[in-house]
């Protein structure tokens, strides 16, 4: 191979690494979605989808049972459920159900599958302007 070959295959090598790095850069540095009005949260017999939520103060989150079995999305720490109080359905839902409810406190919010409690999902609410 020519010393010309070489350094053309090594400056498509730096040039093709740069635009990943600054793709990743973009990616990485980029806040989360936060969702705002209304927006859903899948329960699925294997977890939360998404596990974690960013919503403004005020958004209604629907948590729908996508899976097979009943799952009670309910507030931490299990059994209480009173670290947010109303954060509770007070029951659990059946597959293809939901149920609806208003994040109005500002905080990081844990949850869990009161039928389930290894299944985990965190709520961070951020204020309006933030």
């Amino acid at each position: 191979m020519k010393i010309q070959d070489a350094r053309g295959h090594l400056r498509e090598i730096v040039i093709g690494a740069g635009a990943l790095i600054a793709v990743l850069a973009v990616y990485m540095f980029s806040g989360p979605t936060v969702y705002s009005g209304v927006t859903e949260v899948s329960m699925r017999d294997d977890g939360f989808s998404p596990a974690v939520i960013h919503v403004t103060r005020g958004t209604r989150v629907r948590f729908f049972n996508e899976g097979s079995f009943w799952h009670w999305p309910a507030s931490d720490p299990h059994p209480t459920h009173d670290r947010y109080f109303g954060l509770d359905p007070l029951r659990g839902l059946a597959p293809h159900e939901a149920w609806v409810f208003a994040f109005d406190v500002v905080g990081t919010w844990g949850m869990h599958d009161h039928l389930d409690p290894s299944l985990r999902l965190r709520v961070v609410v951020v204020g309006d302007s933030e």
